[in-house]
């Protein structure tokens, strides 16, 4: 064997070596994402079935009282909690069928589990969205019902702190946000509040975006020329530059639940007529719920994908 021939094996070890461990590292990162996906599902389920108990809890004790049952602003409130969750049983049965039929489609389950979240909160903090606003008007009547934000599994504090790893601004925003909430009485105050949430959902989705990479992609959808949809951005916040292949149905339908909620909140931005109704403190404070888990959903959608 010629010294030309050695060195030829040598470089061929070389490269099957550097083959062998580019393949395992990307392995490993695999791996690693299943693994956080999976306990992504686990917290996900938990939540979602914290909300489904206090929903069925709540409705038990409100049953009792026929005053709550003919209240007009009960009804309504049912009405709104019926049309946001009627998705509930389909998503519920076919994480069922796929748990029991693939642990492999984690990808799937942690999208499922984020569309459960967002229809089992809109049930959780709709009943005490209206509990809240029906209490100061109804003090004798001897209901108790707690928070949902005593959910143990609803981490806003990781929110915070996932927020601060974005931007150090974003932390600061939430909690003007959630003081100025705390004090709506007048017109101006809820035109404020609800422009403050409609301005963090903005900047939110900008700043997962720094350098707009979202325009140089083809799926992008534009609202005006150079002015890519609501909607796009959030997708983008979520999964980062990608081909349209990798946008699921629940990654598109939490990025447009984000946009709607923006469309909801310009209604309360802009009203300049009328008084801070039981009704509108119901709206906005339920609104205010959904920014928080809408917001948790993507970044645990960002921290699956787009950071993996």
């Amino acid at each position: 064997m010629t010294d030309e021939d050695e060195n030829k094996d040598f470089e061929n070890l070389k490269k099957r070596f550097a083959r062998s461990t580019k393949i395992l590292e990307g392995s490993k990162k695999q791996v690693q994402n299943t693994i956080r996906n999976y306990e992504f599902i686990v917290e996900g389920i938990d939540r979602a079935v914290w909300d489904g108990e206090y929903v069925g809890k709540s409705f038990d004790k409100l049953e009792e009282h026929p005053e709550v049952l003919e209240n007009d602003l009960f009804r309504q409130q049912l009405k709104y909690i019926e049309a946001q969750t009627s998705g509930i049983e389909v998503f519920s049965q076919e994480i069922a069928k796929r748990v029991q039929k693939s642990y492999g489609d984690s990808a799937y389950l942690s999208g499922a589990v984020s569309q459960t979240n967002m229809n089992m909160g809109t049930g959780a903090t709709g009943i005490y969205s209206f509990y809240t606003e029906f209490r100061k008007s109804n003090p004798a009547v001897p209901i108790t019902l707690k928070s949902p934000k005593e959910n143990p599994h609803r981490k806003k504090d990781k929110l915070i702190e996932r927020l601060g790893n974005i931007n150090p601004n974003l932390p600061e925003k939430v909690k003007k946000i959630s003081g100025a909430m705390a004090n709506i009485i007048t017109l101006k105050q809820l035109n404020d509040t609800a422009h403050q949430i409609r301005e963090f959902i903005s900047y939110f989705l900008q700043v997962c975006d720094p350098h707009d990479e979202v325009k140089t992609l083809s799926w992008v959808e534009y609202s005006s020329p150079g002015t890519p949809k609501q909607k796009s951005r959030g997708i983008f916040a979520i999964l980062g530059p990608t081909t349209s292949q990798s946008i699921t149905p629940t990654i598109e339908n939490i990025s447009k639940k984000y946009r709607e909620l923006y469309d909801k909140l310009s209604g309360l931005a802009h009203k300049r007529e009328g008084h801070v109704t039981p009704q509108i403190l119901m709206s906005i404070e339920t609104y205010y719920e959904q920014f928080l888990d809408y917001t948790e959903i993507i970044l645990n959608l960002r921290y699956l994908y787009f950071q993996g």
